[in-house]
């Protein structure tokens, strides 16, 4: 019996390793673009979260002031009396949130209050939003929204 010889043998290997070195590089790039995406999806979803607290709780207390409330109560706090530790605390009660969202109260010009919360996201995005609050005859009336995030 006679065996005959190929000049075949280690071209398959060759063959594979080539399409090895393509092939792997392309599944590098998937596997990164994926978590590339998912990073930033992640960012993103933090950070409308706390844009959504912010306003959700400008809106809640807007909503708390009642009618014929000046600047100087809303700036005095809780207890009413002006030049106590309290000042800048808001006065109507305590933001359903709690700890995630942090409000607090500014003077502006004459006759204008600026209420600030602080809200904390997924993955601790943070936004600022504000609300300013005119005052209008007897009522405070909202002005003007200014929102800043923070990733």
């Amino acid at each position: 019996m006679s065996r005959t010889r190929t000049t075949e043998a280690g071209q398959v290997l060759a063959g594979v390793l080539l399409l090895s070195s393509v092939l792997l590089p392309l599944g590098a790039l998937v596997v990164y673009q994926a978590r590339t995406s998912l990073l930033l999806e992640q960012a993103r979803r933090g950070s409308l979260e706390a844009v959504h607290k912010a306003e959700g709780t400008l809106h809640w207390a807007v909503s708390r002031i009642p009618p014929g409330t000046e600047a100087s109560t809303l700036l005095a706090g809780p207890d009413g009396i002006p030049g106590t530790e309290d000042d800048g605390v808001f006065p109507f009660g305590d933001p359903p949130l709690g700890d995630e969202v942090a409000l607090a109260v500014e003077s502006g010009a004459e006759g204008f209050v600026k209420i600030t919360c602080v809200a904390s996201g997924f993955r601790d995005a943070r936004a600022r939003v504000s609300v300013w609050l005119a005052q209008n005859g007897e009522d405070l009336l909202p002005l003007a929204w200014q929102s800043e995030e923070n990733g």
